[in-house]
């Protein structure tokens, strides 16, 4: 018969379920299937030891109603099993988390809860057959044949558990693992208290630790896991990273970059994209099984080896370079994929994490550029380039502060090559000791950190200011450079609006350069800013035609004014293919009534033959250097605009 002090197991079992019940309600962040069947466990956990708890209460009770209590024994009897059954499918889940072996899962789980649903089936029919239990007036419970059928049902549902970790264990993820060693001391432990206090009935709080277990080391552990592909997430690398720092212990990180995967999701979908980074993540896994990986972004993967680089790890990241040269395949998709690699070491690539990240990173750039899929590997050259970078970042910011930027203006002329009809704006700028910076140098730096969209912003207002202060001059239209950063902004189109209306500027005098490089992500935000501009009156340039970005497609399909062909179209042989191309370019450029810049004109003999292609327009040292304000304005003097 139930007593009082029953209800102090039964107590115990509910504060911790309803405790991790908030807990798991509060990461609804993390929200997925798997956390839903967790918080089922919870509720049906918190059903059994209030009906268990409402037995106490109604035994308690000098009005016992047995219609009453025989329901709430019978929902006792039911629900605990049921949160077995749900524990033991979410510890499949668990299991087979990490394989696609599916048909062990079918029969496992279709076992399982065959097994419960004959229970149950018993349990709802007792009162006429009173197999696994019998209740008399008084509430006591009394020996029944099949009494510990629940007990066998667990115990199957357990042991189907544990067979199927012992065939995939090496796909279980880390914190199962810890809840299966850590079982086995737990029962012990309950075992030994169950028969120091037999009258105690600890079916309910022996699976509230459980679930506890699970919570502690599954559902926390979701945060070291990247819920796609399995492997270690951001957070998991950097708790480990800081770890081995914080012991002053080498080690090595290589990370693997997926290139233009975002032409997969375009072309196969974002599930199929999903399903190709899955078959990577695994691709990688097995390719390093005794080593760490993890998805540090998107599509960027990262091992990591708790030493320094050595013949093993060396051969395994040219075994997986070689398995990018072949064909992938995920959910009944084909296709290539090409990555880039770079790896660093601690401590020669940085002394905390930041700098670590920072170094790969900075690796992982220049391993992009690199058309054989080569290594980049962080060395003293590596070394002393980040150094460069960050001087170039601090002088970037201070050049901004201390107004050392200063522009230069190059004519561009006319077919004939006589009249200047336009001009380009380039930046400059200048050290604390006054010596100029390549633009080559402080342009890329100035994209890598987004510190190009001030700069722009201030090329914009200096180019402005220059055309406001000169209106009698009646200067020709002047062309700025804008980087993609600067489509990506959602207010673009209105902050030129601001300077133009701030500076008394036409639209029709400021054209914008861009160059293909814009077009690689097309978005709406993207299309809402080229059409605020073509509202506005301001023409699309298309700077670096003939470059590895070039199709006609962008030409086609948006409001390109000008075409500027690069100058490596340009031969001194009149007869070159190249030649040829140029004409059959400016030809068709032509018929799509769009004009052609050719950039880089230097000799009388390029200029002619240029005229004779039919090019709209010429830009090159031949006619003007890029000047200075000053030497601009008495060069455009000389010149009657266009």
């Amino acid at each position: 018969m139930l007593q009082a002090a029953s209800a102090i197991p039964e107590m115990l079992a509910l504060i911790l379920l309803l405790i991790l019940l908030a807990f798991s309600i509060s990461d609804s962040a993390y929200a997925s299937r798997r956390t839903g069947l967790f918080s089922a466990c919870l509720f049906s956990g918190i059903l059994a030891c209030a009906f268990r708890l409402a037995q106490v209460f109604i035994l308690t009770n000098p009005a016992t109603d047995h219609n009453t209590l025989h329901l709430l024994t019978l929902l006792a009897h039911l629900f605990t099993p049921l949160t077995a059954a749900l524990i033991f499918t979410y510890s499949l889940g668990r299991i087979y988390a990490g394989t696609f072996a599916q048909q062990g899962y079918i029969i496992a789980q279709i076992t399982g809860w065959g097994a419960f649903i004959l229970y149950a089936g018993l349990c709802v029919t007792n009162h006429w057959h009173h197999l696994l239990f019998t209740l008399d007036e008084t509430g006591a419970v009394y020996t029944a044949p099949l009494q510990h059928l629940s007990t066998f049902v667990v115990l199957l549902q357990a042991g189907i558990c544990a067979l199927n970790f012992a065939i995939h264990r090496k796909e279980s993820d880390q914190g199962y693992r810890n809840v299966v060693i850590l079982i086995p001391f737990l029962v012990v432990m309950l075992a030994v208290l169950q028969t120091v206090t037999p009258p105690l009935d600890l079916n309910n709080i022996t699976l509230t630790l459980v679930l506890l277990l699970l919570f502690v080391c599954c559902q926390r552990q979701r945060v070291y896991r990247d819920s796609l592909t399995g492997i270690g997430s951001r957070e998991a690398l950097a708790a480990v990273m800081y770890r081995m720092i914080a012991g002053n212990q080498p080690f090595t990180m290589q990370q693997i970059s997926l290139l233009h995967f975002r032409r997969i999701n375009r072309r196969f979908g974002l599930a199929a994209g999903d399903a190709l980074l899955q078959e990577v993540a695994r691709t990688i896994q097995l390719n390093y099984p005794n080593d760490r990986c993890f998805r540090f972004n998107g599509t960027d993967f990262i091992v990591f080896h708790d030493h320094l680089p050595d013949e093993e790890s060396t051969a395994q990241l040219s075994a997986l370079r070689d398995r990018f040269t072949n064909h992938w395949e995920a959910a009944g998709n084909r296709t290539l994929m090409g990555a880039s690699f770079a790896q660093v070491s601690f401590p020669q690539g940085g002394k905390t994490g930041a700098e670590l990240i920072n170094s790969l990173e900075y690796c992982q750039r220049q391993a992009r550029d690199l058309p054989d899929g080569s290594v980049v590997i962080y060395d003293e050259t590596i070394r002393q380039r980040l150094a460069d970078r960050e001087n170039i970042y601090e002088l970037i910011t201070s050049s901004l502060t201390a107004n050392r930027f200063f522009l230069c203006y190059q004519p561009i002329y006319d077919a004939t090559g006589t009249k200047a009809c336009a001009a380009e704006a380039l930046l400059r700028m200048r050290d604390e000791t006054g010596k100029i910076i390549s633009p080559g140098v402080f342009i890329p730096a100035a994209e890598e950190n987004g510190s190009i969209i001030q700069v722009t912003w201030m090329v914009l207002g200096k180019v402005c200011a220059f055309i406001n202060e000169h209106k009698e001059e009646n200067l020709p239209p002047i062309s700025i450079n804008f980087s993609a950063q600067q489509f990506a902004e959602q207010d673009m189109c209105s902050v030129i609006r601001r300077y133009l209306d701030y500076y008394h500027v036409e639209p029709s005098q400021i054209k914008i350069e861009i160059t293909e490089r814009v077009f690689t992500e097309i978005n709406d935000l993207l299309l809402k800013n080229i059409q605020g501009l073509r509202d506005m009156g301001i023409g699309l340039y298309l700077d670096d035609f003939g470059t590895g970005y070039s199709n006609m497609a962008s030409v086609l399909n948006y409001p390109i004014e000008v075409v500027k062909v690069d100058k490596s179209l340009l031969s001194e042989d009149e007869n070159s293919k190249a030649n040829d191309l140029l004409q059959a370019l400016v030809s068709g450029l032509k018929h799509l009534d769009v004009e052609v810049l050719i950039e880089g004109v230097e000799t009388s003999e390029q200029s002619h033959r240029m005229q004779g292609i039919g090019v709209d327009r010429m830009q090159g040292f031949y006619y003007a250097r890029p000047m200075e304000e000053k030497d601009f304005l008495s060069h455009m003097a000389k010149n009657k605009i266009a």
